[in-house]
Parts: C-alpha cells; structure tokens; sequence
C-alpha cells in the first residue's frame, strides 16, 4: 500500500486526487494539507503530491526532503527557483515533476520530439486554452511544449468558459499546415495520470524524474 500525503487538497485538482484515491486499493490518504493545515502536522507516509501553488510547492517540497520522502508534484508556474531546488533536493530524493499529468499530453509531447528534425523546417506556433480561472498564461504544458525547440515558438494563449486544457501546436508552410492537438475533456485525466505515474515512480531511486522517464519504462 502506497501511504499518500497530499498537499493542495482544497484545490481542484486535490479535491479530484482524494475522490480517486478513495476507490484505489493499493493506494491510500495518510492526511490531507493546504495553507490552513501545514505538512509539519502530517504522519508518517511514503510519498508527497503536491497541486498547490508556489507557496505550497516550496513548502511541501521542504517538507519531503526533510522526511526524506518522494515528492511528486504537478504545481504550475513554479519560477526558476522552484525548478533549480527541486533539481538540488533530488541529489538525496526520489522527485517527479510535471506541469501537466495527463499522459495523453505528454504522449503528443514525445511525438514532437521524436520529429524534431523534420518540424524545424516548418513554421511553428503554439496555442492554448484553459478556463477563466487559470492564473498563468502561457500554461506550464504550453512552455513545456516550446521547450522541445531550440528556437523560439510563438504561444498564444486564451483564458475563456471552463476549459480544462486545451493545446495545439501547428506547423505551417507554403501551402500545407499540420496540427498537433491535445484536449482534455475533464480536469480527472490528471488526477488519474497522477496516480498512475505514482504506481511507477514509487519504486524509482533518488533522482529527477519527468514524464520523458516515465514513457522510456512504459
């Protein structure tokens, strides 16, 4: 039985990782923490999911390498900083990060890398859409799509209705045009991506681990 602390349990995606989590057998909730209940209250568990904002990120990541815990987590908008510490506590830790857990996403994100050569001939652009809620803009998944480029890309974004998460990266030249597109339907492909990507990185040593890793084992 994998023990869960969660971080960020009163956010959406928290609030869809508890639901999940209460229909899994070999995965269970030791205890539930956002900014009004600190991890330093928490038991003892084997692993730290993090869906918090940069503040509960820091913290919670904190709270893992002190516990010498793995720490998983799919925080957005983490800054340089956040990345740089997360790189650093996995020289002792086992830490997964990805801005978006849907594998769906993460599948076409391979595609595109596995074609770089031929996609830098074309023109190239980036668009999104998420619901009008969402703070950051461009989306992590949105600059973690660019980042397969060496050259910069164009990212569009657009904040509008309820839209879980919506990517297009388009590639264009004189008289032809390819699109890559991802949708996510529900805010629960990430929740279950998440967990199913718990069930791997669980047994993996201290380390820094995406979803590039996850995708060479399975």
């Amino acid at each position: 039985m994998i023990k869960v602390i969660l971080n960020g349990c009163s956010g959406k995606m928290g609030l869809l990782i508890e639901k999940l989590i209460d229909s899994e057998e070999d995965i269970s909730l030791v205890s539930l923490h956002d900014e009004k209940n600190p991890l330093e209250n928490a038991p003892q568990g084997d692993l730290v999911i993090d869906f918090s904002s940069k503040p509960g990120f820091m913290k919670s990541l904190e709270y893992a390498y002190k516990q010498q815990l793995h720490f998983l987590s799919g925080t957005t908008a983490i800054g340089k900083d956040g990345y740089e510490k997360l790189k650093e506590y996995s020289q002792t830790i086992a830490i997964f990060y990805s801005p978006n857990m849907s594998l769906g996403i993460n599948f076409l994100a391979k595609i595109l890398q596995e074609n770089l050569n031929f996609l830098l001939k074309w023109d190239l652009g980036i668009l999104e859409t998420h619901h009008r809620a969402k703070k950051d803009a461009p989306s992590g998944t949105a600059m973690m799509l660019a980042d397969i480029f060496p050259n910069p890309v164009p990212v569009n974004s657009f904040r509008m209705g309820d839209i879980p998460g919506d990517h297009k990266v388009v590639a264009a030249r004189n008289g032809e045009l390819i699109e890559f597109k991802h949708r996510a339907t529900s805010r629960e492909v990430f929740a279950r991506g998440a967990l199913e990507i718990t069930r791997w990185f669980i047994n993996c040593p201290r380390g820094f681990y995406t979803m590039r890793d996850y995708f060479k084992i399975n």
